[in-house]
C-alpha cells in the first residue's frame, strides 16, 4: 500500500514535469511564430502603380507588430521609409501611386536610404549626400510638393547596418512603414508584413 502511494506520487510529479515542459514549449513557439501578413485593400490603379514601382518579388512592406495600419485610409497618416531600394526615387513612385485616383498622396512623408555604388570615402555610417522635398509637376494640376528626405550612403555601408538605421527611425516615428528586401524583413520577429490587395 505504501509502495503504491510512492509510485502514484512519482507519476504525478512526472506528469507535472511533462506538462511544464510542454507549456514552456508552446509559450516559446507563440513568441517566435511569424505573424500572418496584414492585408490592406487599395484601389486597383494604386496597387498596380505600386507593383510597377517596386519589385514585389524582392521587396516587401513591413511595420512594427506593436503599431501598424489597418486600412487604406490610415496610410495618409503614415510615413514611408525605403531602406536600400532598387532606385533612389522608389519612395516617390510609391507615394504618388494614389494621385490619379484620389488626387492625394498615399503617405504623408517619405524617407529614402540609398547605398550608392559610385560613392566612397568619408564616414560609412553617415550619409554622403542628402535631398529634401521634391516638387512634382502633375499634368492638369498644380505642382505638388512631396515632403521627403533622401539620404545617400557610400558603398562601404552594408544593407544590415542601413536596416538598423531605418528601424531606429521607424521606432521613433511609430507610424512608419518600412519598404525593405524580403531577405531582411522576413527574418525580423518584431515586424509584420503588409500586403496590398
Amino acid at each position: 500500500m505504501e509502495l503504491k502511494t510512492i509510485k502514484q506520487k512519482r507519476g504525478i510529479k512526472m506528469k507535472n514535469g511533462l506538462l511544464g515542459v510542454l507549456l514552456s514549449f508552446f509559450l516559446l513557439l507563440s513568441c517566435t511564430t511569424k505573424q500572418e501578413p496584414v492585408e490592406i485593400t487599395l484601389p486597383q490603379e494604386t496597387r498596380e502603380a505600386i507593383e510597377k514601382a517596386v519589385p514585389i518579388k524582392d521587396y516587401g512592406f513591413y511595420a512594427l507588430k506593436s503599431s501598424y495600419p489597418r486600412k487604406a485610409e490610415d496610410l495618409k497618416e503614415w510615413s514611408l521609409f525605403v531602406c536600400g531600394g532598387s532606385s533612389p526615387e522608389m519612395d516617390i513612385y510609391v507615394t504618388i501611386s494614389s494621385l490619379k485616383q484620389t488626387k492625394a498622396l498615399l503617405f504623408k512623408f517619405s524617407k529614402s536610404y540609398f547605398i550608392s555604388q559610385n560613392m566612397s570615402g568619408g564616414n560609412p555610417e553617415e550619409p554622403g549626400g542628402k535631398e529634401t522635398n521634391t516638387t512634382l509637376q502633375v499634368p492638369g494640376q498644380d505642382n505638388i510638393i512631396l515632403p521627403r528626405e533622401s539620404l545617400f550612403f557610400g558603398n562601404e555601408m552594408t544593407p544590415e547596418k542601413l536596416y538598423t538605421k531605418c528601424l531606429k527611425d521607424v521606432q521613433a516615428n511609430q507610424k512608419g512603414l518600412l519598404l525593405i528586401k524580403r531577405t531582411l524583413g522576413d527574418k525580423q520577429k518584431d515586424l509584420v508584413e503588409l500586403k496590398f490587395k
